[in-house]
């Protein structure tokens, strides 16, 4: 589950999880930061109040594993292929829509586009260019679209 947090809360990808270490995340000041990628901008953003428990056993694993390295340690050290995996897996068999990972991360972004200014989804999401973020504009209304064709009474 938190993974899928990590996805679902702060539309983070498999890059900045794969750097993500135990000294990143704040479960007192509520926040994680993620490190800065070749492709993304590092930023910090708040933690959901549901995250913090699933987080905290979580980080309890980390610390008691026997290769742990402290604060440094990385919080999904070589799990991360396996985890994702298996958790497309069970979501695909929920929702046989759901391709990838990615789709769940590109419609919350899709869904902070349509409720904020581009600035905050493109730090939130860490982009290092706004025409990152306008993307997912255009997909929320490329969607609206659709919906509208579809479900509209005068067609």
């Amino acid at each position: 589950t938190v993974l899928l947090d990590f996805i679902l809360f702060q539309a983070a990808d498999a890059q900045v999880l794969e750097n993500l270490r135990k000294k990143d995340v704040d479960l007192e000041g509520g926040k994680v930061r993620f490190r800065a990628t070749s492709q993304r901008k590092e930023r910090t953003l708040k933690l959901q109040a549901v995250q913090t428990l699933p987080l905290s056993r979580w980080l309890t694993e980390v610390d008691e594993a026997p290769d742990s390295a402290g604060d440094e340690s990385l919080l999904f050290a070589g799990r991360l292929s396996n985890a994702t995996e298996a958790l497309r897996q069970k979501l695909r068999k929920l929702e046989p829509r759901l391709h990838s990972l990615r789709d769940l991360r590109a419609s919350l972004i899709a869904r902070w586009a349509a409720e904020t200014d581009l600035k905050r989804v493109q730090y939130r999401c860490g982009f290092r260019r706004i025409e990152s973020a306008e993307r997912y504009v255009r997909e929320s209304h490329k969607e609206l679209k659709e919906a509208i064709r579809l479900h509209h009474p005068w067609k």
